[in-house]
């Protein structure tokens, strides 16, 4: 039992239970195929690793420096766990509308995290940015409405939402979306969003396409008038920015101001609004909080251990002097 218990407590698995670790954490940002759990393997080795020697080392498991070890054994099995748990995603919201599930992208999910996050739901209001001299965004003020409350919610880039342990936060990412519809002459009317490129990072490429239900392919570009040089302060609220969307259509370019309203075969295309959207980085861990407790709690033993042998050295200093 003793031989085995050693070669867990090996000096040896510590380097290799780290060298796993620093090679699953390259292969998981590098490599989108592998297992978002892969790196809970060498952890599980590592925890292991300092359990064999915190019982075979009895020096490991005595004040302080005990605690200590043991803070650290917890750390290590609440990363280990968080990598199974963990649920990164991001989604775009368009202002008066509500977060959609089926436009979630999920970038990053432990094994064993559940749907949970289908249930997260929210109504988006305005929102705004404000922006410093030379087109560097500062803050970010976004206005939600959960299910049931009537005051809206702000979220920004360093104030999250908070929805059944979710934590969602504002990205750079946001921009502008005209609002159109298309009434046949015979046929029910349909109404939707064009989202354009994040603004302002792609000012000079406000454009996109939509086929109609009738067949006919449109481009459109959106232009922003009296659009912000950068030179001084400004801020970004979709509500107060005039804009006209240049339709093209069989060749010809056409530009309609937000109520205009044109002709395209035997249907009336309506620019009806502006509006904006805005993207979200929704992220979940579980063991966040647990580990800031087990980090502060190692923090204390260390600094408990390291007080207490500089007590007793320093009766032996006095006296070998004397």
């Amino acid at each position: 039992m003793k031989p085995v218990l050693h070669a867990l407590a090996s000096l040896k698995l510590s380097l290799a239970g780290f060298a796993l670790l620093a090679a699953a954490t390259f292969a998981s940002y590098l490599l989108p195929t592998v297992p978002q759990g892969t790196i809970a393997a060498p952890l599980a080795l590592l925890a292991l690793n300092l359990a064999a020697a915190m019982l075979a080392r009895p020096a490991l498991r005595r004040g302080g420096l005990g605690l200590f070890h043991l803070a650290l054994l917890v750390l290590l099995l609440l990363a280990g766990w968080g990598r199974l748990f963990h649920f990164d995603a991001r989604v775009e919201v368009l202002q008066g509308g509500a977060l959609d599930p089926a436009h979630v992208e999920v970038t990053g999910r432990g094994p064993l995290h559940g749907n949970a996050w289908r249930r997260i739901s929210f109504r988006q209001g305005g929102w705004q940015v404000d922006y410093a001299p030379g087109m560097r965004r500062a803050h970010t003020r976004s206005e939600v409405l959960l299910p049931g409350e009537s005051l809206p919610r702000t979220v920004g880039d360093d104030t999250p939402l908070v929805i059944d342990g979710y934590r969602l936060y504002t990205t750079h990412n946001k921009g502008f979306a005209p609002v159109i519809s298309w009434q046949p002459d015979a046929g029910p009317r349909v109404q939707g969003a064009l989202h354009m490129p994040s603004y302002p990072l792609f000012d000079w490429k406000q454009e996109n396409r939509w086929t109609a239900p009738g067949g006919e392919a449109l481009g459109f570009w959106l232009r922003v008038v009296d659009a912000p040089t950068g030179e001084t302060a400004w801020t970004l609220d979709p509500r107060h920015v005039r804009t006209v969307l240049v339709v093209e259509t069989g060749g010809v370019r056409h530009e309609l101001s937000p109520g205009d309203a044109l002709r395209v075969g035997g249907a009336t295309l309506r620019y009806e609004r502006l509006a904006g959207w805005m993207g979200y980085r929704i992220f979940h861990d579980p063991t966040l909080l647990p580990m800031l407790f087990a980090s502060v709690a190692g923090i204390l033993a260390l600094a408990w251990h390291l007080f207490g042998r500089g007590v007793r050295l320093l009766p032996l200093r006095e006296g070998a002097a004397a």
